[in-house]
């Protein structure tokens, strides 16, 4: 029953028709992590186990921004691929849940990635504006 609840779910979320920024993904789960670049994780902030299954350096290298950023984009790369092999289309939501709850979790709709949806759909529509 879960499953086909969860398949419900997943059919609910409209597919991406255009490729994902992941420089606007990352900037927006960003502004809703919120955490603090210097503390353990950095922005956005991995967890321990995450970065080290994702990562084969120490946690500690989560504090540098750049390594940081580029780590991450490297893990919404891995979601979008794991969802295409599970034949879902990636989208912003299910990128967001995916990095919020795990892999697993990705079909629990929460706000959280409501939340990253629209901050990385207005700063699309900023970005458009300011570039004409």
């Amino acid at each position: 029953m879960l499953n086909i609840l969860a398949a419900a779910i997943v059919l609910m979320i409209p597919p991406t028709t255009k490729p994902i920024n992941y420089d606007n993904l990352h900037w927006a789960i960003c502004q809703v992590e919120n955490g603090s670049p210097r503390a353990l994780g950095g922005v956005p902030c991995w967890t321990q186990a995450l970065w080290c299954e994702a990562v084969s350096l120490p946690y500690e290298c989560s504090t540098d921004p750049q390594l940081n950023e580029a780590m991450t984009k490297c893990q919404f790369l891995r979601y979008a691929d794991m969802l295409e092999r599970e034949k879902v289309v990636p989208s912003i939501w299910l990128l967001a849940e995916c990095w919020n709850k795990g892999f697993s979790g990705k079909l629990t709709k929460t706000d959280y990635g409501q939340r990253v949806e629209n901050l990385y759909y207005d700063r699309e529509a900023y970005l458009n504006r300011t570039q004409k």
